[in-house]
C-alpha cells in the first residue's frame, strides 16, 4: 500500500515537473 502510494506520488510529480523528475532520475 505504501509502495503504491509512493509510485503514484512519483508519477504525479513527474506529470507536473517532468524536467525535475528526469534530472532526478539521471
Amino acid at each position: 500500500m505504501g509502495v503504491k502510494r509512493m509510485m503514484i506520488n512519483k508519477a504525479y510529480k513527474f506529470r507536473i515537473y517532468p524536467n525535475q523528475a528526469q534530472a532526478t532520475l539521471i
